[in-house]
């Protein structure tokens, strides 16, 4: 079997000394249900052009902290511009951390950030939906994709 691992997974074994698949099987899960532009193949793209472990470790943080960074955990969406706030709006991430700041420090600022309204009870609410909706979207896309590249 020919090596196919990329630079971040050179030398990594399995129990029986064989080199391991590393990033190539879900790669290809992904490529086959149309996803390989997405940002879910942004780490292993990466990961493929950097000619040393040491490397891939120090760019891994500029890309990982994209999502937080828009989300709000660093400062307030409000701060954001414009166009940045309303695709903050859009991220369960956010949702995810108003929802933890209103229910550990009773500070809705975040849901008010987001949805505007009056009621906190109706905004935590919303983003509760919107958390759950992309875990049932996610959830059905994952067993969509990998029940088919099972089935192959």
């Amino acid at each position: 079997m020919p090596d196919s691992t990329g630079p971040a997974d050179r030398g990594l074994r399995n129990v029986g000394g064989e080199p391991t698949q590393g990033l190539a099987r879900p790669r290809r899960r992904l490529r086959r249900a149309g996803w390989a532009g997405r940002s879910s193949q942004t780490l292993p793209r990466v990961a493929n052009r950097v000619p040393r472990q040491e490397e891939y470790i120090a760019r891994v943080p500029a890309i990982a902290i994209l999502p937080w960074f828009l989300a709000g955990a660093l400062f307030p969406i409000t701060a954001l511009p414009g166009f940045l706030t309303w695709v903050a709006k859009f991220l369960p991430l956010t949702h995810g951390l108003a929802l933890m700041r209103y229910g550990l420090l009773q500070d809705a600022s975040g849901l008010h950030a987001i949805w505007g309204q009056g009621s906190t009870t109706t905004m935590a609410a919303l983003s509760l939906a919107v958390v759950g909706g992309f875990a049932v979207l996610l959830t059905a896309a994952s067993i969509r994709v990998f029940s088919r590249s099972a089935v192959r």
